[in-house]
């Protein structure tokens, strides 16, 4: 079998413009800590596909190979939303498709029980591929 590299990303887009956790770095960087991406990519994707750390594919034009992505650390996720002044988490919505790409709602599904891990309860929201 065959595979080819293409250009799709899995990637979680965060509001930051409304009042609330996201608006605080230390809240975003420790969502990126609570991720095991590459478990993730294992156990979902069959060991396919690669991880990186923008949202760029790695064949674009200006694509940086020495940023690189978020270890997977709880400890420090905890650590960076009890100064953040969450301690004990908080609630965020997730707006997801599902169907369209090859285990997207498995990809959330993990991503929230990630994200509960740190004691971020996720609400799962799923549109049309359209929205």
């Amino acid at each position: 079998m065959l595979n080819v590299a293409s250009d799709l990303l899995y990637f979680v887009g965060l509001d930051t413009l409304k009042p609330g956790p996201l608006q605080d770095k230390r809240v975003r960087q420790a969502l990126n800590y609570a991720i095991d991406a590459d478990a993730m990519q294992r156990a979902l994707l069959n060991g396919l596909g690669e991880r990186i750390a923008v949202t760029l594919p790695r064949s674009a034009f200006g694509y940086d190979d020495t940023i690189k992505p978020y270890p997977y650390d709880p400890a420090r996720a905890k650590q960076l939303l009890a100064e953040a002044g969450y301690p004990n988490g908080f609630k965020i919505p997730l707006i997801t498709r599902q169907g369209r790409y090859l285990k997207d709602k498995e990809v959330t599904q993990a991503v929230a029980g990630y994200l509960a891990r740190i004691g971020i309860e996720v609400e799962l929201r799923y549109v049309e591929a359209g929205v």
